[in-house]
């Protein structure tokens, strides 16, 4: 049986610690702290944390641009994986963007992301396209993921 994560707005305080979270995590972004510092301050961010025995077990950062928004990084610390801790950020993100009228959500990942592909299908998200030689270090194409959102 698993437990909920608690699930929580992003503070400023927390920006170490999720920098840490996304250093070890390769299929992140590994954004700087003051990238991160930077989505808190931006109006259109959103920033989840979820909190397991009083440390920070995963992130999720999204921006919603109207009636479109985007999942920008996702991260869970390795030892707390596969106890439905992304599952319920994502769903919670979703959630809250539904609410704000937002109708399609959009991601990428790397193609090599095995894990997540298979991860995304599960929560209503279809592959959509590619971005060829998306990322680099190493260099590889984006799959293209859309979820739309039910109206309320």
């Amino acid at each position: 049986m698993s437990v909920e994560p608690v699930i929580r707005n992003m503070l400023l305080a927390d920006v170490p610690l999720v920098r840490q979270l996304l250093a070890e995590a390769p299929e992140a972004a590994n954004w700087s702290e003051s990238a991160i510092r930077a989505s808190l301050d931006d109006p259109a961010a959103l920033t989840f944390v979820t909190i397991g025995d009083r440390e920070i077990t995963g992130c999720i950062f999204g921006r919603n641009v109207g009636r479109e928004a985007e999942i920008l990084n996702l991260v869970v610390s390795l030892p707390c994986r596969r106890r439905g801790i992304a599952k319920a950020l994502v769903q919670h993100i979703l959630k809250v963007w539904q609410g704000q009228g937002v109708e399609r959500v959009w991601l990428e990942v790397r193609e090599s992301n095995f894990a997540a592909t298979r991860f995304y299908p599960q929560l209503g998200f279809k592959q959509n396209g590619r971005r060829k030689k998306y990322y680099t270090r190493p260099e590889e194409d984006a799959l293209l993921w859309e979820h739309k959102l039910p109206r309320k």
